[in-house]
């Protein structure tokens, strides 16, 4: 392996770690703002331009729908109440979260494999985890950021 291959991939993989701890912190933020009614604008003044973040929004167990759609696009949180009562319970992704209350491990974070958005055409994947026991938060990300 040549030094500069080697460093290459290093940086990448350093670049990759960094990324996910910045979402994961941006993940708990959103988070803790669901705890009690949230405002958007002020969600607008964190770094959420730089995160590959397209939308987020919640499911009850059943994989219902129960909020509008999130959408970020030009530093600004925009509500869209068109996906409301959507069911996501035939993602993988839904299963594999609720798969992991059995193991006691319910509030790590499940990401969906690569998929071309609907709305965007931007390749995305989305990120879940639970809230509460009533509440599913899913986040919608572009996937050349992870």
């Amino acid at each position: 392996m040549t030094e500069l291959f080697r460093s290459n991939v290093l940086a990448k993989e350093e670049r990759k770690i960094q990324f996910i701890a910045n979402i994961k912190g941006l993940i708990e933020l959103l988070k803790k703002a669901l705890e009690t009614d949230f405002n958007l604008n002020k969600l607008s003044t964190h770094p959420f331009g730089k995160s590959g973040v397209l939308r987020f929004y919640l499911c009850n167990n059943e994989g219902d729908q129960i909020s509008s759609n999130f959408n970020f696009a030009d530093a600004q949180w925009f509500e869209d109440a068109t996906q409301l009562g959507f069911n996501w319970a035939w993602r993988p992704y839904f299963y594999q979260l609720l798969a992991l209350e059995s193991a006691k491990d319910s509030y790590r974070i499940v990401t969906s494999e690569r998929y071309r958005d609907f709305n965007t055409d931007i390749l995305c994947k989305t990120l879940s985890l639970r809230l509460d026991d009533e509440r599913i938060l899913l986040i919608d990300i572009a996937a050349e950021w992870i």
